[in-house]
């Protein structure tokens, strides 16, 4: 059974998740990633390449966080 502190769900768009199916193979050459591996991984590479503590907003408008 998993272990419900450790995991949430998440719903996306069939179109995004189309998107993601496309990037989940596309990353590495031989390898298809997971849904939730490819969220996981763009996610600690977005953090990464920020370098600020800086978000932003759907319009793409700085805000701090």
């Amino acid at each position: 059974m998993t272990d419900k502190h450790n995991y949430k769900s998440l719903s996306l768009r069939n179109h995004t998740i189309n998107e993601l199916d496309k990037l989940s193979t596309s990353m590495f050459d031989s390898l298809k990633l997971s849904r939730a591996k490819t969220v996981e991984i763009l996610i600690k590479d977005r953090l990464a390449s920020d370098g600020t503590k800086k978000g932003r907003t759907i319009n793409d408008k700085p805000q701090e966080i």
